[in-house]
């Protein structure tokens, strides 16, 4: 089975209009590129995948994840000692809302780079604006075959088309922005 990528190869055919197979390993190629830049430019888990972290605790009661939204957690250690899942009333863990956080109850956690916390985490389905993202960037990768090396060209009557500097198509930037690690 292939690694996962932000966007299918159907949907990116849709979305761009081609209707021709001719093009599919390309386009698979252009996807799998994309979802690397992803991964490397949020620095995080965009997939559901198993996380496991070291934090220090700092005596406070809230640690944020690395990797979110918490689909589960495994196991929290404090010391190496087990902390257990809490109901809400008793002492123990909590996920956060939003699932960007574990929360204890009842206890602090300790300072120091003494917590351990093992979970699933990343997204179950990509959120739309990160999929609208890296479709813009595969098409915008997909077109620039054709004009590589080119920084303008003359379109007649003082027109001229410009292409990105960094390589980065402006909606997927903003988008990557939105999802790395320590925005949310």
């Amino acid at each position: 089975m292939p690694d996962p990528t932000l966007a299918s190869v159907e949907d990116f055919k849709t979305w761009a209009g081609i209707t021709a197979a001719t093009e599919d390993a390309l386009i698979q190629d252009l996807l799998n590129g994309v979802t690397e830049t992803a991964q490397r430019e949020t620095g995080r888990l965009l997939f559901l995948g198993t996380a496991t972290e070291r934090h220090d605790g700092r005596g406070g009661t809230i640690i944020a994840v690395r990797n979110p939204p918490i689909a589960s957690v495994n196991s929290i250690t404090d010391r190496n000692i087990a902390i257990e899942e809490s109901d809400g009333a008793t002492m123990g863990w909590l996920i956060g809302p939003g699932s960007t956080y574990i929360e204890v109850i009842g206890r602090r956690f300790s300072s120091g780079p003494v917590v351990v916390i093992e979970y699933t985490g990343g997204f179950t389905t990509i959120p739309r604006d990160l999929k609208i993202g890296a479709l813009h960037q595969a098409k915008y990768d997909f077109d620039e075959r054709q004009h590589t090396g080119m920084t303008s060209k003359g379109l007649g009557t003082a027109q001229s088309g410009g292409f990105l500097v960094d390589g980065l198509h402006p909606r997927f930037a903003a988008a990557l922005a939105r999802y790395k690690r320590g925005s949310y």
